[in-house]
């Protein structure tokens, strides 16, 4: 069997065992505005915290892709500054 086939062979028999990642989707601007824009960190005058949560394809077959995201944000007045996370 020559080496082209060969490997085109294990390819194909392997591919079907294997997942692939997605893109991270955001569909709540207003509440993410760090992903777009980490200079938004310390622009308000008080202590943020954020969580998001996104599923998509909800009762479909899995596997379903969801997005998860965090955020914190806080004024350095001092230093005319923020610092997020």
């Amino acid at each position: 069997m020559p080496k082209k086939v060969y490997h085109l062979l294990c390819a194909l028999l392997f591919a079907g065992g294997a997942f692939a990642q997605s893109e991270p989707q955001f569909t709540q601007y207003m509440y993410n505005k760090y992903l777009f824009n980490p200079a938004y960190a310390g622009s308000q005058d008080g202590f943020e915290f954020g969580l998001l949560h996104r599923s998509q394809y909800v009762g479909l077959s899995e596997p379903m892709i969801s997005t998860q995201g965090f955020d914190f944000n806080i004024p350095l007045n001092s230093i005319s500054s923020g610092i997020g996370l």
